[in-house]
């Protein structure tokens, strides 16, 4: 059962990982950096990524501990795939991000 799940984990990791790099890349001519007057090096984006999923984490745990009283507990395999479809999604909306960046601010003003 494991290794039919090898083709879907596979689509979830390689866009995670690369992420990284396109993410650095991008930002770089992108985002705005500068904080208190300060221009953030790109680089900081993925120790910045890392403080908010540790951060994150715990606040998840809490969820599905409140979860798991009203449901039952997934199985490892659910839980396997559950976590990959957040991944690739999360890939979806980081498109979705830059191709709204893309889209030039009058084109992006309420009509009125």
């Amino acid at each position: 059962m494991l290794i039919a799940l090898l083709p879907f984990l596979t689509i979830a990791i390689i866009p995670n990982q690369q992420i990284f790099n396109a993410y650095l890349v991008w930002a770089q001519d992108h985002a705005d950096l500068i904080f208190f007057g300060k221009k953030m090096p790109t680089t900081w984006l993925i120790t910045l990524d890392a403080i908010v999923s540790s951060e994150l984490s715990f606040h998840r745990r809490r969820v599905l501990a409140a979860v798991v009283e009203k449901f039952p507990e997934p199985t490892e395999i659910n839980k396997i795939a559950i976590g990959s479809l957040i991944a690739v999604t999360a890939c979806f909306r980081s498109l979705i991000g830059s191709a709204v960046a893309a889209v030039p601010e009058d084109k992006c003003r309420l009509a009125g």
